[in-house]
């Protein structure tokens, strides 16, 4: 279902029994859903262009202030002295669309 970085670095697998139950000792095969895992990549690498474009439309003090990435979609937090402009908002959909294209 998910993986997360525990303490330590040790990396843990959320995982669905399907059936049966887990006992210490057991032996697992876990199968990451390849197009799952596409979608959430490409949902990432949208938020590194997002970042970009906000910075390049807004100016440079614009900060990543949090983020949601799933497979469906993306969320990202930003602080900003005042809102959007519909302009603004315009030229950001146009630069991330015209990166993605390059």
């Amino acid at each position: 279902v998910d993986t997360q970085k525990a303490s330590g670095g040790t990396i843990a697998h959320i995982l669905k029994v399907v059936d049966g139950e887990i006992k210490k000792g057991d032996i697992a095969t876990l199968q990451v859903d390849q197009k799952r895992r596409k979608d959430i990549a490409q949902n990432h690498s949208a938020t590194h262009v997002l970042h970009l474009a906000l910075r390049h439309v807004l100016g440079s003090h614009i900060k990543q202030a949090g983020s949601r990435v799933s497979e469906f979609s993306l969320r990202f937090d930003f602080n900003h002295n005042e809102p959007v402009s519909k302009t603004q908002l315009q030229e950001i959909f146009k630069f991330c669309n015209q990166y993605v294209l390059q």
